[in-house]
């Protein structure tokens, strides 16, 4: 648990859509900054309240174990040259991204 506590007892659901449901990113239809950014600084919040978070890298483990991934992605935050003003933690999210899926950050296309 992010808190260092027991898992509790009772059931854990969790929702994985089934493989042949995936709508792959494409040129059409690409990833968007601002849903990574609402993840991210989900990651990021977490790792701030839970201190295991924060040793265990829990925003570096949820770009690793993310799939589909991909270079269709434009970045739409509403003024790229300074982000932080609208995604306080753009900086953090952008460096988490370049340093763990820099074949896909590289190729983020601005909007």
């Amino acid at each position: 648990m992010l808190d260092g506590g027991s898992v509790p007892k009772g059931k854990i659901y969790v929702y994985l859509s089934e493989k042949e449901n995936i709508d792959l990113a494409c040129p059409q239809y690409p990833i968007v900054q601002s849903y990574v950014d609402i993840c991210m600084n989900g990651c990021l919040e977490i790792e701030g309240e839970y201190r295991l978070a924060k040793e265990k890298g829990f925003a570096k483990s949820f770009i690793k174990t993310t799939t589909c991934w991909s270079e269709h992605w434009v970045n739409d935050r509403i003024y790229p040259r300074r982000p932080f003003i609208y995604v306080p933690r753009a900086l953090a999210i952008d460096e988490l991204l370049d340093k763990y899926i820099p074949e896909y950050f590289d190729k983020i296309k601005i909007e």
